[in-house]
Formats: C-alpha cells, structure tokens, sequence
C-alpha cells in the first residue's frame, strides 16, 4: 500500500481551504495508482490502495525546503517494473499533479522506492 505524504504551507494564498488539499490529495491517490502499477506480482493499484498523509507546514519543525509550498513524498514498496521505470514515471506524476495544482504554488514530488512488506492486522 504506497503512503502518499503532503506537506503543505497553509500561509499560502491558494492552500488556506480544507478542500482544496483534500481535492489535491484525492486526485493524487488517481496519480499515484497509475504511475506505480506494473505487471509484478503485487504491483496492481486502485487509488484505494493510496495512503494519502496531509500535514500543515505551520505545526511541524521542519528546517529546509521553505521554497516549496507543496512537498509530496510518495513511499511504496519496490519492485522490479517500478524501479525500472522510476524516472519515467516520476516526471509522467509531476506532470500531472502540476496540471491540477493552483497557479504560483511550487513544490516536488520525491517518489522513494525502499523494500518493505505492508502486513495488516
């Protein structure tokens, strides 16, 4: 299950309403779906697998990366198509979420490929 975290400067002009991350976050689980499924076993994605994590900026200690009022930091487990393609589908995620954000609002995605297990309980 990729976790999706969004840190967000809600000083901001265009991200001070609930909604409007709430909106960036459910279109963003779309994104992310589609950029991560490959044919590995496991590899398959809905956006119902998509964590999506929404932090306000103002109540976290955060030293660096005040340029950037959006950080999107997408975490899933690793796998042979998705490393493979990584860059590739990277730029294809940015893209798109920088078609949808508001105008004037900076940012990065950093998609991280560690290996892990997801195991619920």
């Amino acid at each position: 299950m990729p976790a999706v975290f969004i840190v967000a400067d809600r000083s901001h002009e265009k991200l001070t309403k609930n909604r409007t991350l709430l909106d960036l976050g459910d279109v963003l689980r779309i994104f992310v779906a589609e950029a991560l499924t490959c044919s590995d076993p496991g590899g398959q994605l809905t956006a119902n697998d998509v964590e999506v994590h929404i932090f306000d900026r103002r109540h976290l200690l955060q030293i660096g990366g005040e340029q950037f009022a959006l950080q999107v930091t997408v975490v899933a487990r690793e796998l042979p198509e998705r490393r493979a393609y990584l860059e590739e589908r990277s730029k294809e995620l940015q893209r798109k979420f920088k078609a949808i954000c508001p105008p004037d609002v900076t940012g990065y995605i950093w998609v991280l490929l560690p290996p892990g297990a997801f195991v619920p309980f």
